[in-house]
């Protein structure tokens, strides 16, 4: 996960998806709370957007969690995406290890929720058992067409029949999107992982290779948005062909 407080606009997938990426799942109460106090003058890139840290006491583990009590750090609320854990209340709780502070985090992002709002989610973790070990990755390529007038994408359609690379964890496998546009891998091994998408010339999108971690018995959705990348090449004739003139833009 790219970052567990940064807000998406696709939502944080299936109760498998958001498994796969966790750095930890569990069901707690949430039984202490304390704020870290913002120093004057500090730089924007040090900022700590989850200054809030909550103790939880867990009831039962899923993944990532060892011991009996764990904390977890979130944001203020609003606009850092904070999520407003109640003293005294159980939820279950996805937590991602953060980049910045090298602890676990959440946020309304997330799939965490108060207990006796999460059955969804709760079916598929306490049927992690009885699913066999591995994991899967799918995704879909779509194309979009730029529009200049608007500063826009619309919509084309899929892409059909582009390649895709999957490495990682000693696999190595190599797949083509089906008529819909979309491709999907079961059976490899869980850890990290590489996709890349294989491009023609006239296609461009705004990264070719993704990299993912994904828990044993989780799954992960790698998806890809392409454009033409406006590149125009020829060739300019003169009076009888007397002059040529090779050309590329873009």
């Amino acid at each position: 996960m790219a970052s567990a407080i940064g807000c998406s606009r696709i939502g944080p997938g299936t109760p498998c998806q958001s498994y796969g990426s966790a750095s930890a799942v569990f069901v707690g109460t949430a039984i202490t709370e304390r704020t870290a106090e913002r120093k004057p003058g500090t730089r924007p890139e040090e900022i700590d957007w989850t200054p809030r840290t909550f103790k939880f006491s867990v009831e039962q583990a899923f993944i990532g969690v060892p011991t009996t009590e764990v904390e977890i750090g979130t944001g203020q609320g609003g606009g850092d995406c904070g999520y407003d854990f109640k003293l005294g209340s159980r939820y279950l709780v996805y937590a991602y290890q953060s980049s910045q502070s090298n602890r676990l985090t959440t946020s309304i992002c997330t799939r965490t929720a108060p207990f006796d709002k999460a059955n969804e989610d709760l079916e598929f973790l306490r049927g992690l058992k009885s699913l066999n070990p591995g994991v899967s990755i799918n995704g879909e390529v779509k194309r979009n067409r730029l529009s200049i007038a608007k500063g826009d994408a619309v919509p084309v359609g899929p892409l059909v029949g582009i390649g895709l690379i999957v490495e990682g964890e000693g696999e190595r496998r190599e797949i083509k999107t089906d008529d819909q546009g979309r491709y999907s891998l079961t059976g490899l091994r869980a850890g990290k992982y590489k996709v890349t998408l294989q491009l023609p010339d006239e296609l461009s999108t705004y990264k070719t290779e993704q990299v993912i971690n994904v828990s044993d018995r989780g799954c992960a959705v790698v998806n890809y948005f392409v454009v033409d990348n406006g590149r125009l090449s020829g060739k300019v004739s003169g009076p009888e062909g007397s002059q040529q003139l090779e050309f590329m833009c873009g």
